[in-house]
């Protein structure tokens, strides 16, 4: 399969380089078109730029990228896509339906001819109205790149909980990774920039794999191991510790009994003496299913 982008990066351009290149990537399998770019991580295409709003596919296994087609509202993107819809024989009244929701896809048989349109909304948003229902909306906590398929989230267990879990169910989730201390961190300072101030020199101390993507969390550091047990909880359906030790300076998570009284006599000692950090890899699969 190659992959191309339209050079120019506005709507009228998009729509202009279609309508002189038609006849090169005719005839149309696929078109996929969504109001938010962040949308294609879910997808099965290279993205090689951000900011691409709409795909392209062909019979003959060449796919377009689009930066100035979109739908869900009624402005000038959504408009050159039904522009397009139209110009492949899309029936009027499914043509409409681009302006109302916000991720389109289009079928077209093996010689162009049209066969079905699936309409719903994207996963990712950064529309916050009150009239659609989107899985995860997109701002300052979290951040999607879609051509290096990650996902950044500041503090997710309390800035956006069922968007986590969302993300985990769509993911396809295989390991998790995550280290305790505020002076610790999973990722370079590159990375951890994405939030800006906000992120308040939080490291990244969470990683979840997948499949799909790879989500990086930055995670406040008293609610890492609760958020790490809910994650093993909701994918491996099996808790990942039952209580927190302390042995030989070192925080330890574990799942067997132990004497109270010891468990008891760990943290007290934690008290009064520094500990290294948890660094912990665990295996995850939705369902529990090893």
């Amino acid at each position: 399969m190659k992959t191309y982008t339209i050079p120019e990066r506005t709507s009228s351009g998009n729509l202009e380089y279609i309508k002189t290149h038609l006849s090169e990537i005719s005839p149309v399998k696929k078109i996929t078109c969504y109001q938010d770019s962040e949308n294609f991580i879910l997808e099965n295409y290279d993205i090689q730029t951000s900011g691409v709003l709409a795909t392209i596919e062909s019979w003959s296994g060449n796919v377009l990228l689009c930066t100035g087609l979109n739908c869900g509202y009624g402005g000038e993107g959504p408009h050159a896509t039904a522009d397009v819809l139209q110009m492949l024989g899309v029936p009027t009244a499914k043509v409409n339906l681009v302006f109302q929701y916000s991720s389109i896809i289009v079928t077209f048989g093996n010689t162009g001819e049209y066969e079905n349109m699936y309409v719903g909304e994207g996963f990712f948003s950064h529309y916050s109205g009150s009239s659609k229902t989107f899985s995860c909306q997109l701002d300052e906590t979290c951040k999607v790149n879609p051509v290096a398929r990650k996902v950044y989230m500041l503090n997710p267990q309390t800035s956006r909980p069922a968007a986590l879990f969302r993300c985990l169910e769509v993911m396809k989730p295989i390991q998790m990774e995550f280290i305790t201390g505020n002076d610790n961190s999973l990722i370079s300072q590159t990375s951890e920039n994405t939030f800006g101030n906000r992120r308040e020199e939080m490291p990244c101390n969470l990683i979840v794999r997948g499949k799909v993507f790879i989500l990086y969390g930055f995670v406040n550091p008293r609610d890492l191991l609760s958020l790490a047990q809910s994650i093993s909880i909701y994918c491996n359906r099996k808790s990942l510790y039952d209580k927190l030790l302390w042995d030989n300076q070192e925080m330890r998570i574990e799942s067997e009994e132990e004497n109270p009284i010891l468990f008891v006599w760990g943290l007290l000692k934690a008290l009064f003496r520094p500990h290294r950090p948890t660094h912990k890899i665990v295996p995850l699969e939705m369902g529990g299913e090893q």
